[in-house]
């Protein structure tokens, strides 16, 4: 299963890709005096600000009455179904936190509203980050505009301006490390 929902990222994360190349290219071609501005967010602060908000609490809280409720009426699958849910989520969370794991379902809670930022930076592309750019290109990051969008406390303001100041972990040692908790 994991190694599926990997590929599926990867799949992703590579058409993602294909598509920023294309505006990209489109962008510099059609007024080559004018630069192309291209928004990025750090995926960390973004699954660290998720993580802490009341939309997360509350999806939470819910899959937690679903599993009372589940336990009540001996529902064996449906426990069983509940208590998966909450270790991929704790653990995508987790990749997405540490590792900068790609956040596009978080981003969809709130896409009118990172549509919004992007408008209110004259942008047309938001990506998670650019792994090339020329001189034509100016890349503006967005990610506190983002992160406000979830209300984060203090607290986790503070956690996520030390989060930036580390590199990502590499998502392969966090598997492993995320494995050796579990024992």
């Amino acid at each position: 299963m994991k190694k599926q929902c990997w590929s599926g990222v990867v799949v992703l994360a590579m058409a993602a890709a294909g598509c920023f190349l294309a505006v990209c290219s489109a962008g510099a071609q059609s007024n080559p005096a004018e630069k192309l501005r291209v928004c990025t967010y750090d995926a960390r602060a973004v699954a660290v600000a998720y993580a802490g908000s009341e939309m997360n609490d509350k999806q939470l809280k819910e899959k937690m009455q679903e599993l009372k409720d589940a336990e009540a009426r001996k529902d064996a699958k449906r426990v069983k179904e509940l208590k998966a849910w909450g270790e991929s989520h704790q653990w995508l969370l987790h990749m997405q936190g540490f590792a900068g794991a790609p956040v596009e379902d978080i981003l969809a809670r709130v896409k009118d509203q990172v549509a919004a930022a992007a408008k209110s930076a004259r942008v047309k592309v938001v990506a998670r980050k650019v792994d090339y750019s020329d001189a034509d290109v100016e890349v503006v990051d967005i990610t506190d505009d983002i992160v406000k969008l979830f209300k984060p406390s203090e607290k986790t303001l503070k956690q996520i301006r030390q989060l930036r100041t580390q590199p990502a972990i590499d998502m392969a040692d966090l598997e492993q490390a995320l494995k050796n908790s579990h024992h």
